[in-house]
């Protein structure tokens, strides 16, 4: 035996230089000093193995794997003897052997599941649930992964979680589910982030390239596809990265690039064949037969799907077998081997339906189709036909039967979940009563603890309920006083149309006692458009700066038309303002105009009034003068003594404004500035309303 494991070391140190694996070089020496036959010398050989992986060197670790299960079996030590088996499965599994891996496997999840070896029996799950998704046994595939699943969320081992993720949606993928498979490898791909597991993320980056593939999504194929060869490529994934390269090739396939389609495949090809890995061969030779027929190369075609199935035979790969007599028999068809293309689709019927892959199925029988017509069998023809299609079909009507599984595995998968977890707070809890048992005095203390928290927790509360009804009554209290200012403001509003219906009619009056009846008419006319605009706007709470305007004018235009050579009147409205977006409360620039107006200018005795209105940006606020040429305010003032006349406009404005400052918190103010001459003589009277800038913003409701 120690021969035996001498001879293979000085193998390795041919196969791989020194200094290229130190580790390898520290477990060459603990072998060689090694004396006894025990589990330290199984662990390290198990090591050797490890390492040797890592360089795919699976020839030789089955050897050094076959010989430490041996040793593990003489000195009894099962653990030994299910590590070798699985390790041995790893390989068989890289080189395509599936049957044997799922032998190997099978053996190493009783050994581990005899000696309760939770890892041992995760790995084991994990490698059966690979290698039955290889067998087309999806099934089968995912019942395993779905047990792994439970075990490796209870270890908490992120690593293994991916793995699990991703061949999960690998099956998922297999069986036409796209949406579910790209749900399980964006989880996995998450979770490949968040430990910065770089391998595990180049392999989910592929898988996702093949979700949207599937999908004729080859834009995001080709996105995902070139990230995961890109990361492979730096790490020395080969394998990974010769994968990524096969399906890249394909993208370009797709778009008719065959040219560099076969460059990319070539590459992929050259990779496998150094690396050994018999299964990637046979889907490069078949990529690279297909891309030589569309080219109508049909020689080259057959030489490489020839090459293919051969392997395929040989690595014992029923699902690529079933592939190769397919496109054999279609190139035999275009060579008129009629009865060598009769009897691959044939081969490739009885191989297809006993895995129950019905995507080949279907080309088979479409195969045999495409036979019968080219030798005028049309009888034939048409019940293979009718066979294609009806395959065609039940692939497409499975895909709800298909849901229903998926939906009974999940709750399958959820009860296990719940089941575990269940368990494991029984664990705890029986744990945490131990512990609490050790001493009356831990007891003692933790009793006083949760009082001490919980008077706490008690006061706290208490503070929060009385500073939220504090709260609460001043936030009544507030709305109270908000209440009531909006009915006062309510009030005023109502005040302001009486008062200005007030003076209207007095001049229709006026028109009327003249007996001037188109006058009327027309001042009536004008009359009717002016009041519906106040009165729309009076219901308003707010209104645009564009409808102010257009209120002052029509109030202007009316006035005028009463006194059309009394005065004259101008409107300016700063450039920096939006007149659509500007909003401003009604009726409070109209009462001083009209103050302007009929206190100001009507009583002027000579020349012409003039009455301007200007609208300015200032400091974030708006400003809004009228000024007027009229006889001023101390001569107005004396004017209406003599007529007893108080004008109640000015007042309603003044409590308006207060109103709404002490509502919105505003600061609205009136300068009203008495216009004199060098000679201290009354030249007008300017009016300054400051009111705030409010652009599409709700005033108040």
């Amino acid at each position: 035996m120690k021969t035996f494991i001498v001879s293979l070391l000085l193998l390795f140190s041919i196969i791989i230089a020194r200094g290229q694996s130190p580790q390898i070089d520290s477990l060459n020496t603990l072998l060689r000093n090694s004396v006894r036959e025990d589990t330290n010398k199984v662990n390290t050989l198990t090591a050797l193995c490890g390492e040797l992986l890592k360089f795919r060197k699976y020839d030789t670790v089955l050897i050094i794997a076959k010989e430490t299960q041996v040793l593990s079996e003489k000195i009894h030590y099962k653990k030994g003897i299910g590590t070798a088996l699985l390790t041995s499965a790893v390989c068989n599994y890289n080189l395509g052997n599936y049957s044997t891996t799922e032998d190997n496997g099978l053996k190493a999840l009783a050994l581990f599941q005899e000696i309760n070896n939770k890892k041992g029996i995760v790995s084991a799950l994990s490698k059966l649930g690979a290698t039955y998704s290889q067998l087309c046994n999806y099934t089968k595939s995912l019942g395993y992964l779905f047990k792994a699943l439970v075990i490796n969320e209870e270890l908490d081992d992120k690593k293994s979680i991916t793995y699990n993720l991703t061949n999960i949606g690998l099956n998922y993928y297999y069986l036409g589910n796209y949406s579910e498979a790209l749900e399980y490898h964006f989880k996995a791909l998450t979770i490949c982030k968040e430990i910065n597991d770089e391998k595990g993320l180049a392999s989910v980056l592929e898988d996702i390239g093949s979700d949207y593939g599937s999908q004729e999504d080859l834009s995001n194929a080709l996105k995902y596809y070139t990230q995961s060869l890109q990361i492979s490529e730096k790490i020395g994934e080969r394998n990974s990265s010769a994968h990524d390269l096969i399906n890249i090739g394909n993208i370009y396939f797709e778009q008719g690039n065959d040219s560099v389609a076969l460059t990319y495949f070539f590459k992929a090809l050259n990779i496998f064949q150094d690396i050994k890995y018999n299964i990637g061969i046979t889907l490069c030779l078949l990529d690279i037969g297909n891309t030589y027929k569309k080219e109508g190369k049909n020689s080259a075609a057959w030489e490489n799907d020839y090459k293919a199935l051969v392997l395929s035979r040989k690595i014992d790969y029923k699902r690529t077998i079933a592939k190769c007599y397919i496109e054999l028999g279609r190139l035999d068809i275009l060579k008129k081997n009629y009865k060598e293309a009769k009897i691959y689709f044939d081969s490739s019927l009885v191989i297809s339906k006993n895995i129950e892959v019905k995507d080949i199925i279907q080309d088979a029988y479409r195969g045999l189709f495409q036979l019968d017509s080219a030798i005028a069998n049309y009888k034939e023809a048409l019940g293979n036909f009718k066979k294609y299609i009806a395959f065609k079909d039940s692939i497409v009507n499975e895909a709800n039967q298909k849901k229903i599984v998926q939906a009974e595995m999940n709750y399958e998968f959820e009860q296990k979940q719940a089941s575990a977890k269940a368990e494991q707070d029984k664990k705890d809890a029986i744990r945490n009563a131990e512990e609490i048992k050790q001493t009356a005095e831990y007891k003692t203390q933790k009793i006083i603890t949760i009082l001490i928290a919980s008077i706490a927790v008690i006061l706290i509360l208490l503070v929060i309920v009385i500073f939220q009804r504090m709260r609460g009554a001043e936030k009544e209290k507030l709305m109270v006083e908000q209440q009531k200012s909006w009915l006062e403001l309510k009030a005023l509003r109502t005040q302001m149309n009486p008062h200005f219906l007030y003076n209207t009619i007095n001049s229709i009056q006026s028109y009327v006692l003249k007996n001037d009846t188109k006058s009327s008419v027309n001042y009536l006319a004008q009359f009717a458009s002016l009041m519906r605009g106040v009165l729309e706007n009076s219901r308003k709470d707010k209104i645009t700066l564009s409808d102010e305007v257009e209120g002052l004018f029509n109030y202007l235009d009316f006035e005028t038309m009463r006194f059309p050579s009394k005065f004259k009147y101008q409107i300016k409205i700063d450039n920096h303002l939006d007149k659509n977006k500007t909003l401003l409360p009604p009726l409070l620039i109209q009462p001083y105009v009209e103050n302007a107006i009929w206190h100001g200018l009507m009583h002027m005795q000579d020349g012409i009034g003039q009455v301007t209105i200007i609208f300015e940006k200032i400091d974030g606020h708006i400003m809004c003068v009228i000024d007027d040429n009229g006889i001023g305010r101390k001569a107005a003032k004396e004017l209406r003594n003599k007529l007893l006349h108080k004008p109640h406009g000015m007042s309603i404005v003044a409590e308006r404004m207060e109103s709404m400052n002490r509502m919105y918190h505003w600061d609205m103010k009136v300068h009203v500035i008495d216009k004199v001459n060098e000679d201290e003589v009354s030249t007008g009277t300017r009016v300054e309303l400051y009111l705030p800038l409010i652009l599409n913003t709700v005033l108040y409701d």
